[in-house]
């Protein structure tokens, strides 16, 4: 019986450990999150990859409205939010350094000459944004006050910058707002980009992979994705990342 016992243990000691899978979800955002399963898969996806998986531990990323990957993730059904801001969902958890950055901008019509110079520029205009997206003080106040009227017009679900895009192509908005390079990425893969002019309005606030606090490891998952990122930089893998989608670090030297 003892015999046994000992062959028993030893078949189960011999046993694979359980593989680790972390679930990364968000909206389509390339460059930053992009199509799930295809190339490029976004440089977040890719970053994550490269940290994690000699680690053991498998990335699951698919998409989802942002709003409900937020809540996933608060619940602690989802490892982590891909392309958070603190302002969103400042009870997730972030890492203490960006995974990068993104400025807001506007896009319209070519030959429409508009020019966003705060809130007062948008009188009189219809403005397409994705829901639950936030931007600064006096633009956030804009849209929380003419949320439901025909001012603002929200749009949300996996692919809601190119549901914007379609809304002003089709002349239903009059204006939209994205990150800048979301919507230069999105118009150009479209063909688009005869359309429309794009306005720059801000400057970078950081973009992060935000992690779960309902997930024990929620925080060692950030403490390694910070640490595995800054290795890549080190080692100058982050650089290669980076130029398959035209960026560059985001940290200056």
């Amino acid at each position: 019986m003892r015999h046994l016992a000992v062959l028993f243990l030893g078949l189960f000691l011999a046993l694979p450990a359980r593989a680790e899978t972390i679930t990364l979800r968000a909206d389509l955002w390339c460059p930053y999150n992009c199509e799930p399963g295809q190339e490029p898969a976004g440089y977040l996806i890719d970053l994550a990859k490269a940290v994690f998986e000699p680690a053991g531990i498998t990335v699951d990323y698919q998409l989802m409205a942002y709003e409900d990957a937020i809540q996933a993730v608060r619940a602690g059904t989802v490892t982590a939010v891909v392309g958070a801001a603190k302002k969103d969902a400042p009870d997730l958890i972030f890492t203490s350094s960006a995974e990068g950055y993104s400025s807001y901008a506007f896009a319209s019509p070519k030959g429409s000459g508009f020019r966003y110079t705060g809130p007062d520029s948008l009188k009189g205009k219809r403005l397409g944004m994705i829901a639950d997206y936030t931007y600064d003080d006096a633009l956030d106040a804009y849209i929380a006050a003419n949320k439901d009227t025909p001012a603002v017009v929200a749009v949300s679900g996996d692919a809601a910058t190119h549901d914007l895009v379609m809304l002003l192509a089709q002349g239903k908005v009059d204006v939209i707002i994205e990150s800048d390079a979301v919507l230069e990425y999105t118009i150009e893969q479209m063909k688009l980009s005869n359309l429309f002019e794009l306005n720059v309005a801000s400057e970078g606030a950081p973009v992060y992979v935000a992690f779960s606090p309902a997930d024990p490891k929620g925080a060692e998952h950030a403490k390694r994705l910070e640490d595995g990122i800054a290795a890549l930089r080190q080692s100058g893998r982050l650089v290669e990342i980076l130029k398959k989608y035209g960026l560059k670090d985001w940290v200056k030297k």
